[in-house]
Parts: structure tokens; sequence; C-alpha cells
């Protein structure tokens, strides 16, 4: 049996996310920047791994969306020396955004508070 890419990206009965949240509710994801210097451990709803369409997430990736993982501050675990700047978005809302500063993988945008992680895939 041969699966189709697109179908599995775009329609909604054959997304993987909602298959995961139907045996588990959450998983845990782990990850590092390219270099290795920052390392990501975290617990995600399985409805909470998404694709962003910001003008951000485009800009970022090059791409017409990203793969994004959310999650509280409490269920996330960043170790390294994460560099960041602020920007304001397109929301109008200040953001963070979360790099790595040696090799520049993008980690993160959070609010300023670090309420709410938005993990980079």
């Amino acid at each position: 049996m041969q699966i189709d890419p697109y179908r599995i990206l775009f329609h909604r009965e054959n997304r993987s996310s909602e298959l995961i949240s139907k045996k588990a509710g959450t998983m845990k994801v782990t990850g590092s920047c390219y270099c290795g210097a920052i390392a990501i451990e975290g617990n995600v709803a399985a409805d909470k791994i998404m694709a962003c369409h910001c003008t951000d997430c485009q800009k970022f990736s090059g791409a017409p969306f990203r793969a994004v993982a959310v999650m509280p501050a409490a269920d996330v675990n960043i170790t390294g020396d994460v560099s960041e700047f602020r920007k304001t978005a397109e929301s109008g809302n200040d953001r963070l955004q979360g790099f790595c500063g040696t090799c520049g993988s993008h980690i993160y945008a959070t609010d300023p508070e670090k309420t709410l992680f938005m993990i980079r895939t």
C-alpha cells in the first residue's frame, strides 16, 4: 500500500496527531539545535502540534508554514545557552525568539513572561 504524503498532511482524518491523541493524549518530545549546544525535552498534547502560517514562521522557515509544538512552560525543559531577541509579531504582541547563538537554529517563540512556548520543529 502506497501512502500519499499530501493526503496525510492535509486531510483531517489521516493526521497522525489525531491518532496519537486517541491513544495517549500527550507524548514526550526531545530535540536539540543543529550543533547540540541546546537540548529540549517536553510533554506535548497531541492536539497542540500544528502548522503555523504566521509571517514570522514563514520567514524563519522559508516555507509557507512551520511545524510547532505548543507547550506550557511547566512542560518544557530547555538546557544550554539560548540567545533571544524581542520582536513585535504581526498580531501586535511582543514575542521572544529563542535561537542557538552558535549554529543559529531557531528553538522557540514565547511571550515575554515565558508562560507558553512554541517549540520549532
